[in-house]
């Protein structure tokens, strides 16, 4: 979508991915993080998993397990089966 490509771009220009066309299907356009993006994520992630604490710090242990089974149930029809980064446990 135009959204998707404008996003795409400006995370481009702020070096933070690559874009790289397939030869076999010059249609397929492969994303990657580059260093600098795997740092940025680094640094935000003890801020993201603060706001976590706080939003759902609340919630017991059994609680949060259900509400990812959840969120993951809702997710299963719009998912790519091709996508490999899907499998990556997330608890």
């Amino acid at each position: 979508s135009p959204d998707t490509t404008r996003m795409l771009d400006r995370l481009e220009q702020r070096e933070l991915v690559v874009r790289e066309r397939r030869s076999e299907n010059r249609r397929v356009v492969e994303i990657g993080i580059t260093s600098q993006g795997l740092e940025l994520l680094d640094r935000m992630a003890v801020d993201v998993r603060a706001m976590h604490k706080r939003q759902l710090g609340h919630l017991s242990l059994a609680e949060q397990r259900a509400l990812t089974a959840l969120l993951k149930r809702i997710r299963e029809p719009h998912e790519d089966a091709s996508c490999d980064w899907l499998d990556e446990k997330t608890d």
